[in-house]
């Protein structure tokens, strides 16, 4: 029986010990696979100052929050450390440009979900946010660039489990 987990890792703060419990619960044979972001792989080019902005708040709003924000490159290192036979690995991200650019509504909605912790640990104010507008000023200034949006990069990590 697989175990799957996807973005969890890196809001703990001993990734590796969380690993070590698992593979004991295992069942014998079993595959242990995770999904983690590591979000310096987001970027845009040309560059978009909203959008890289954006980024830079919704990184700092999850480092403030003890989140690991490059934990999806730390896969291979953290199943070693924690005893596991060491896992094969992919990497994904979506690449998007156009006037219906979706990484627009993408980045909106995560700053909109983290908006309280932004406010809360002083990484931006209401005004410089906009967030009702935020949206659009994304959209039209990937669209006016002529340039694409990269989302984090997704890291997989995968490994048999012999208990």
């Amino acid at each position: 029986m697989p175990l799957v987990g996807r973005l969890v890792l890196m809001h703990q703060p001993d990734p590796a010990a969380m690993l070590r419990r698992l593979a004991r619960v295992m069942n014998r044979d079993g595959i242990m696979a995770f999904q983690e972001l590591d979000i310096s792989g987001a970027r845009s080019f040309p560059p978009s100052p909203i959008f890289d902005r954006c980024l830079e708040w919704i990184a700092a709003a999850f480092t403030k929050t003890g989140t690991d924000t490059r934990m999806g490159v730390q896969l291979y290192s953290t199943f070693l450390a924690a005893g596991l036979p060491a896992p094969s690995l992919s990497l994904d991200a979506g690449i998007w440009g156009g006037a219906d650019n979706p990484a627009a509504s993408m980045v909106a909605d995560v700053v909109q979900s983290l908006l309280p912790a932004l406010l809360q640990n002083g990484i931006a104010t209401e005004a410089e946010v906009g967030i009702v507008s935020l949206w659009e000023r994304l959209q039209a200034e990937l669209a006016e660039g002529g340039g694409v949006a990269v989302s984090p990069s997704l890291v997989g990590a995968w490994t048999a489990i012999d208990s």
